[in-house]
């Protein structure tokens, strides 16, 4: 990471709210090019737009300072760069071409139409039109075959799930809190985070017996945490095929974001939720997870 000099900084400006880091479907906000100020934990970042997590247009620069995993302190707001200001002149002319370029194209196709449609020679007057002549062999019905019964094929068990192991589709807009689940039971476990009031699953992923995941980019919202243990996972039935129970928490866990200040130095601090659950065999272990047993059918469906 390249460092810089505190002196290079000028035109430092108080900010009364940090900005947005939130993505939905790869579309979003993001911090990229930081750079170390030397001599602190401070460091200088562009915020950018970003477009399936690419960056493609400078918003401004900060000076913030790392707060946890995914998590920044902004404290000053800085002047942009040169090449930023060259960069947002280029997407603004992009953008301009983008609109006018192809109604233009357009026009002139159908201007061009109207001048081959002009320029070609009318029909003959001697022509006759062409008539269609309908056969007189009678139509047979087709019967029908009998109806076979098929038989529903049976889900497969395919091979054994790594932890971390995406379940289904992750959709829904990213967070900045986090998410640890620890499984001290001697079964693997599917784990979906499901948001009060519904059925389909916010994140839905694998943990293996004896390990733990830690799930990043939560956003905020009130969840429970719903989950099955068993063996021979099957990943087109979205459950084990051996040995299922089926478990939801008693409690609700909500993920936040909050910020506290200014201080008296004008510094606003930014929080998020870090939140560790572990599934234990036997309830009532202080960090463990209170749950109900429920019924396969109740489980949650992936998005």
């Amino acid at each position: 990471m390249r460092e810089i000099e505190a002196s290079e900084l000028t035109d430092l400006q108080q900010i009364r709210r940090a900005p947005s880091l939130t993505t939905i479907n790869g579309i979003g906000f993001r911090l990229f090019g930081f750079q170390r100020i030397r001599g602190t934990s401070l460091s200088l970042a562009t915020h950018w737009l970003v477009v399936f997590f690419l960056p493609v247009l400078p918003i401004a620069r900060y000076v913030v300072e790392p707060a946890g995993l995914d998590t920044w302190r902004f404290h000053y707001k800085v002047r942009p760069a040169k090449w930023q200001y060259r960069w947002q002149l280029a997407m603004v002319i992009l953008l301009i071409s983008l609109m006018v370029v192809p109604p233009c194209v357009d026009w002139l196709q159908s201007r061009s139409a109207i001048s081959a449609e002009a320029a070609a020679p009318p029909p003959s007057s001697g022509s006759q039109p062409s008539r269609s002549v309908a056969s007189a062999t009678p139509a047979v019905a087709a019967v029908p075959p009998p109806p076979s019964v098929v038989e529903e094929p049976k889900p497969k068990v395919g091979p054994r799930s790594k932890t971390g192991h995406r379940i289904g589709r992750w959709r829904g807009a990213n967070g900045p809190n986090l998410f640890r689940l620890v499984n001290d039971t001697e079964k693997d476990a599917a784990v979906a985070l499901v948001p009060v009031g519904k059925n389909r699953a916010y994140r839905y992923f694998y943990v293996r017996a004896g390990e733990s995941f830690q799930l990043r980019k939560v956003r905020s919202g009130t969840f429970r945490v719903v989950y099955q243990l068993g063996s021979d996972w099957s990943e087109e039935a979205k459950r084990f095929l051996t040995d299922l129970e089926a478990f939801r928490s008693e409690d609700t866990y909500r993920f936040r974001t909050w910020e506290e200040g200014p201080d008296a130095d004008g510094w606003i601090r930014s929080y998020s939720t870090d939140l560790t659950l572990t599934i234990y065999t036997t309830v009532g272990f202080p960090d463990g997870l209170d749950a109900e047993r429920i019924d396969a059918n109740e489980l949650p469906l992936p998005d």
